[in-house]
């Protein structure tokens, strides 16, 4: 019986028992009909859509989220999703060989595919460190993830809440902790807003 009350806000087949929600949807009906609004408005004018409303409707978006996720809205930029924003970061920085960039066995393949065709590239070595599991406290992966902090990693890469196993990471203490060492911080957030207290609200 579990999601059976909310079940019929979707167009799943009524046969389905759907839990892959991250991959390729789906959205309630409520969201596709908004979708839908909008479809039909950049229809009925592209061109005017395009120059006048997009960018206005873009900043009110950013300003509504902002809300949400603790951040100011000149600090949010759009993506069309995670990838293509995991991607602007990685090609950002100026890789060498000798870097390290660190990411974790909970750690999504399309954003480990990411990386490890950067460092193919570049001579950088991508680092994976194997977590506990199952996860019993933010110590353990605390710990398992701190040997690896070394003074070659440029960037450690952590999920909020993993897409393997699900597993909420204790990344305000993992973010400090790389910070007072150097080393830069990405978070693939995919999953927690909707269904955690963002942890941007809660600043370091």
């Amino acid at each position: 019986m579990f999601g059976r009350k909310i079940f019929s806000e979707w167009y799943f087949d009524a046969s389905l028992t759907f839990l892959n929600h991250a991959a390729y949807g789906a959205v309630p009906k409520e969201v596709f009909a908004v979708q839908d609004e909008w479809r039909k408005q950049i229809e009925r004018q592209p061109v005017e859509f395009m120059d006048l409303v997009l960018g206005r409707e873009l900043k009110t978006a950013s300003i509504r989220l902002s809300h949400h996720v603790g951040a100011s809205p000149g600090e949010l930029v759009f993506a069309s999703n995670v990838s293509e924003a995991v991607n602007a970061v990685a090609r950002s920085i100026n890789w060498m060989a000798g870097d390290e960039i660190l990411i974790t066995d909970q750690t999504h393949l399309g954003i480990s595919n990411i990386f490890s065709y950067l460092c193919s590239r570049t001579g950088a070595t991508l680092r994976k460190v194997a977590l506990p599991y199952p996860v019993n406290s933010d110590l353990q992966i605390i710990d398992s993830v701190k040997p690896f902090l070394t003074k070659r990693v440029r960037l450690a890469v952590f999920d909020h809440v993993s897409s393997k196993h699900s597993v909420i990471m204790p990344v305000k203490a993992l973010t400090k902790i790389c910070h007072e060492r150097g080393i830069l911080v990405l978070v693939d957030g995919a999953h927690a807003p909707g269904m955690l207290v963002v942890w941007l609200s809660q600043r370091i």
